[in-house]
């Protein structure tokens, strides 16, 4: 369900973890620095880029998703299981 209004947008995607190639974080500025806020890019298979934008505490986000996400190296083709 997503809740449109005047203020509020709630947008909803739904991505496979298992295609994504890279993950980085951006955190520019010191607003952004010190009140924790940055930018996730997500790059999957076939050269599709997403860009979450303003997420609190990026690098704890991106921790979990490395933790659970397998990829594969497009260099080598050896899968990397990231799972500590």
């Amino acid at each position: 369900m997503f809740n449109n209004s005047l203020i509020l947008q709630e947008d909803l995607e739904i991505m496979d973890l298992s295609k994504v190639m890279k993950i980085d974080v951006e955190c520019h500025g010191l607003l952004a620095n010190t009140f924790g806020f940055g930018h996730l890019i997500i790059e999957q298979q076939k050269d599709e880029v997403k860009i979450i934008h303003f997420i609190s505490k990026p690098y704890e986000v991106w921790q979990i998703l490395r933790e659970n996400t397998t990829y594969v190296d497009q260099w080598s083709q050896a899968v990397h299981f990231l799972r500590n």
